[in-house]
């Protein structure tokens, strides 16, 4: 009998060492509806930012009436300092873009069995931003170089705003956690 106690203990340890909950925000990974996503910015972090109204972020691109969501900003020529040396707030845009794209494509798809188009689009004024915005096409602007790092959820539309772009310490930046925050938000995890 003790041989079999033995064993069932050996085994049953085994099991728990195996076990990694995904769902912990920690690092850069999780897993959402059997998807392992990897984030740009350490989950943790992100999970902080602030959001005036998730839910009204959750109902807004969850909408099935949705027939394209558009990630937009303001091109600008301003340069700041990443970890590969000097880098454009365009680019930034270009990334965090792809990032949340691709993200919530994959979140859609999990929730409703198909894609809703992404676009993003460059503009000329913020006002801009709000003229495209209605319940069947909600933008998503991105701000690099922000008062405050944060989301905000308005009419039809969702400002990812980042402060800080320094990198030095960690290898992203305030854009990124905002934009992460949304995406942990549309998972049910913010």
């Amino acid at each position: 009998m003790k041989p079999v106690a033995c064993l069932l203990l050996v085994v049953l340890i085994a099991g728990c060492i195996g076990q990694i909950d995904d769902n912990q925000l920690t690092g850069y990974r999780m897993t959402y509806a059997g998807q392992t996503l990897t984030f740009r910015a350490n989950l943790q972090e992100a999970s902080a930012v602030s959001i005036n109204d998730p839910n009204a972020a959750r109902q807004m691109l969850f909408d099935l009436n949705v027939k394209k969501i558009y990630i937009a900003y303001l091109p600008s020529d301003k340069s700041f300092v990443s970890v590969t040396g000097n880098a454009t707030y365009n680019g930034l845009y270009r990334v965090v873009g792809m990032e949340l794209a691709g993200k919530l494509g994959a979140i859609w798809g999990a929730n409703f069995h198909e894609y809703v188009p992404v676009e993003a689009v460059a503009l000329n004024s913020t006002a801009e931003a709000a003229s495209l915005a209605t319940p069947e096409t909600p933008v998503i602007l991105v701000e690099a170089g922000a008062s405050v790092t944060e989301v905000e959820v308005g009419d039809n539309m969702i400002a990812v705003r980042g402060a800080n772009l320094d990198e030095v310490g960690r290898d992203y930046t305030d854009l990124d956690l905002a934009a992460d925050k949304l995406l942990l938000v549309m998972m049910g995890r913010g």
